[in-house]
């Protein structure tokens, strides 16, 4: 694994670290390469109990032909969470290239009952941007991160990166 640079192409930004003290919220990013994976960044947003997310996208080399591993985790007052870890699709015609890797997925979605919410499609069409083995899940007990999100979030990328 190699460290890239959170910066900008364009402008040299660095993008690494921002504190912003009068909304008493910081931001960290880091950026990962290898042979398998062209890019991996990892974001984390903490504004204390008030919002927290976490936001990871793994970009395969394009050699694999695999999906993109998307995770993202957010938590609002330590009372409402929302949690979503996929495969995301890489084509408009997504049926058959998926059959590659979803029934790799769906025996571990099958085991998490608190992870096979659905997204509204107010904000996202889920048939257009998400695989049939996301998981989904918006829940208020702390506790299901533990039990249910982290063990499936370490099954899908170990499997990730399985196929490589």
């Amino acid at each position: 694994l190699r460290v890239v640079p959170a910066k900008s192409s364009t402008s040299n930004l660095d993008f690494s670290f921002n504190d912003n003290k009068e909304k008493k919220a910081r931001i960290v990013n880091h950026c990962y390469a290898s042979d398998e994976y062209r890019k991996i960044r990892m974001s984390y947003y903490d504004a204390g109990d008030n919002t927290q997310v976490f936001n990871s996208v793994w970009y395969p080399d394009p050699k694999y032909n695999l999906p993109v591993l998307g995770i993202d985790l957010l938590a609002f007052n330590r009372k409402k969470y929302l949690a979503i870890v996929d495969f995301q699709p890489l084509y408009d015609d997504e049926a058959e290239h998926a059959t590659t890797f979803e029934h790799l997925l769906r025996p571990i979605k099958d085991e998490y009952d608190s992870l096979k919410g659905r997204m509204s499609a107010k904000f996202y069409d889920e048939t257009k941007f998400f695989s049939q083995q996301m998981l989904f899940a918006r829940f208020e007990d702390e506790g299901v991160v533990i039990e249910d999100l982290f063990p499936a979030f370490q099954r899908y990328v170990k499997t990730h990166v399985d196929l490589v």
